[in-house]
Order: C-alpha cells, then sequence, then structure tokens
C-alpha cells in the first residue's frame, strides 16, 4: 500500500463504514505495512489534502491513521507501542523500549499545506510536558517545514520540559535506514535531543528556532550509524514537497473552474452555505423552542 491508495482507503470508508468500523479496518492496514511502506507514507501523511472537507468524518479517520502511522514507526524503531485510546487530555501514542528502560509519549501533528497563522497551541507541547507523566520522553512529531522558522515559544517550552521535536522526515529517514534498537543500541539520545540542546542555550534566548542546531546534532547521531547522505535526504523532501504543493494547487484550481461556471443562484446557495448562515438560523431557533 502506498499514500495514494491509503487516502482512497480513508475516503471510501468514511461513506460506508461506521468510524470504529473504519478505524478497525484502517488499523489491520497499517500494522500490515512494511518499514519503507511505513517511511514512504509518512512522507506525506503530515499534509491533510486540501480536497478533505474541515470537521468531516474523513479528516477525522485521517488524523487518526497518523496515530496508528506514529505508533506503527516506533515498533519499526524496535519498540512496543500502542495508541492512547482514552479521549481527551492525554497524548497519541505511547512506547516503550524492548532493551533499555525507558519509555516516551508522543504526538503526531497534520496540517494542510493552506494552514495559515499557526500558534504555540497548534503544537501543544506544554501539554506533551503533562502528558509525559512517569515516562521518561515526550515526542512531538510534526511535518518538519510546518515548525515556526523563526521566534516561537514552542522551542521555550521545548527547551525547559524536555519536549522533543521531531518530523516526519526524520522518523522516515530512521526507516529507510534501517534503524533499530537492540541491546547494544538505543535511540534514547534522539528523544533527550532538547535537554541536550538546552544545556549549551541560554534560556533568555531560547525563543529562538533551534532547528538548525538541533539537525547538526542528528547528524552527528545519524554518522554513528555511518548514514552520510542526510543533506542529500532533506534535499529531496523539499522536491517532494513541492511536487505535493503543486497537486493541491492544482486541486483549488479546478474548483476555481467549477465555481466559474455556476449561475447567480448556484453562487448565491453557495456562499450562504459556505458562511453557514442558514445553520446559524436554524440553530438559534432551536434554542428559542427549547425555551417554550
Amino acid at each position: 500500500m502506498n499514500y495514494e491508495e491509503l487516502r482512497l482507503h480513508i475516503k471510501e470508508l468514511s461513506y460506508n463504514s461506521s468510524f470504529d468500523e473504519a478505524q478497525a479496518e484502517l488499523s489491520e492496514d497499517i500494522l500490515a505495512l512494511t518499514n519503507l511502506q511505513c517511511a514512504s507514507i509518512i512522507l506525506d501523511i503530515g499534509a491533510i489534502p486540501e480536497d478533505i472537507a474541515i470537521d468531516s468524518t474523513e479528516e477525522k479517520l485521517y488524523t487518526k491513521v497518523s496515530e496508528m502511522l506514529l505508533s506503527r514507526v516506533f515498533q519499526g524503531l524496535g519498540m512496543k507501542s500502542v495508541i492512547i485510546n482514552t479521549r481527551g487530555d492525554s497524548a497519541d501514542v505511547t512506547a516503550k523500549s524492548r532493551f533499555h528502560n525507558y519509555s516516551l509519549v508522543a504526538d503526531s501533528k497534520t496540517f494542510r499545506l493552506s494552514r495559515t497563522a499557526k500558534n504555540q497551541k497548534d503544537f501543544k507541547v506544554s501539554s506533551l510536558a503533562k502528558w509525559r507523566g512517569d515516562d521518561n520522553y515526550a515526542v512531538l512529531v510534526c511535518p518538519y517545514y510546518q515548525y515556526p522558522r523563526s521566534i516561537s515559544q514552542i522551542f521555550t517550552q521545548a527547551l525547559e520540559n524536555n519536549v522533543c521535536l521531531l518530523s516526519w522526515e526524520y522518523m522516515s529517514y530512521l526507516l529507510q535506514n534501517s534503524i533499530e534498537e537492540s541491546s547494544d543500541f538505543s535511540l534514547a539520545s534522539i528523544w533527550n535531543i532538547s535537554d541536550e540542546i538546552a544545556s549549551n542555550t541560554s534560556i533568555s534566548n531560547s525563543k529562538q528556532c533551534f532547528l538548525p542546531t538541533q539537525y547538526d546534532t542528528l547528524k552527528e547521531i545519524f554518522n554513528q550509524f555511518h548514514l552520510n547522505d542526510f543533506n542529500d535526504f532533506l534535499l529531496s523532501i523539499k522536491d517532494h514537497l513541492k511536487r505535493r504543493g503543486k497537486l493541491e494547487i492544482q486541486y483549488w484550481n479546478s474548483q476555481i473552474d467549477i465555481i466559474k461556471k455556476y449561475s447567480k443562484q448556484q453562487a448565491i446557495d453557495a456562499l450562504l452555505c459556505n458562511l453557514g448562515l442558514r445553520q446559524k438560523i436554524e440553530t438559534i431557533t432551536k434554542f428559542i423552542s427549547s425555551l417554550q
């Protein structure tokens, strides 16, 4: 299975199955992936397709699949991992080393390429620190190029609370290179990387983006595995994202072409639907009726 096939399956299930049934079937799909299939899919999973309606069942399933994939990534790295199914105030995933005495919680993030004005609450770094509880580490996995590129409170929060800011791209790189924990090798130095950076960072300047510093530190870790193609990998990711972005632009251009063909009444109806005016009137009407 590749990303496009997974996307189509999510769409099909969102229309033809209950959420629980769809979730169970998609879980089987994810567990059946090879490490290389998983590595390929997660290069795209962080970008929610523009043709998925906001707050739709399909979007909720897509987000749930990202959690499944994150758990599958940790399994591919040689760890035990499960999704945390409790609703509300908790991380998405927990993982535990099979060989070393540590555990972690992790959160997966997905954003539309058209999404703007992301703030610190979108990343939930402080929440992850709280959700860690008795676990040793907390890991956020977000599309690399969706992280803030300059000053942000999330960098302060990550350094002060030792929350690891990783990316789907980094996880893919680990899987592609068959990096896996063993009795002689631990991945803890990666999950603990914010603590390492904090020891060399002035807290007064910690709002500054430390991703370039993190990149250098990770590169040193990867060099221990004799992996020397990290720079080339990240360059290929940029090309991949550009291609993905062009596909999303094509979708919106196709929607513009459809709208241009609307009659006047169709255009009015579409605008009213988009603004949700009739729904607002209906909601207020129901409220008034409830008072009688």
